[in-house]
């Protein structure tokens, strides 16, 4: 984690998900890549995932901003760690249109099923799950069985803020 989803780290990153101010992320993805590069110690995993949007968010908004997240935040891992192996991109479907996480309640947060989410084939390895803002952290666990599920060996999350428990 990179940060906390509070105050101007808030404003911050809304703006990048939804105004297209995507610029923000790169100082959130630089700092997270720093901790992850001391955390793996150079050995980061190969195969990276973002959490995804449903075909239809994505349509609404223009964009799906974990794209975008997962380009910024590859970059600033390659350059800070002068990486030479690539990093491999998987993909998890969403095969629900869902309301927004932020639009709704924590406890209807916490009912993610993991049959939400679908991966296409089989993996094998040390997967890493990027997302931009935890908050119950129920979509991060829906995504992880269903990566174990497919085949994963383990997976770690990476994420740029936590929001803080009363939220």
């Amino acid at each position: 984690m990179a940060t906390d989803y509070e105050k101007i780290n808030r404003h911050l990153i809304r703006a990048a998900k939804f105004h297209d101010n995507n610029y923000n992320f790169r100082i959130y993805c630089d700092l997270l890549a720093q901790k992850v590069i001391q955390h793996y110690k150079h050995d980061i995993p190969s195969l990276w995932v973002t959490v995804p949007s449903h075909i239809k968010r994505i349509r609404e908004r223009g964009k799906c901003s974990n794209d975008v997240l997962y380009r910024t935040l590859k970059q600033s891992v390659y350059h800070i760690s002068k990486r030479e192996r690539p990093i491999q991109r998987v993909h998890l479907t969403k095969v629900e249109h869902t309301a927004p996480q932020h639009r709704q309640k924590r406890s209807k947060r916490l009912t993610i099923p993991t049959s939400l989410f679908k991966f296409a084939g089989t993996l094998s390895g040390h997967v890493v799950l990027i997302d931009d803002v935890m908050t119950t952290g129920a979509t991060l666990e829906a995504c992880t069985k269903t990566l174990l599920k497919a085949g994963a060996s383990s997976v770690d999350v990476w994420v740029i803020a936590r929001t803080p428990p009363s939220l």
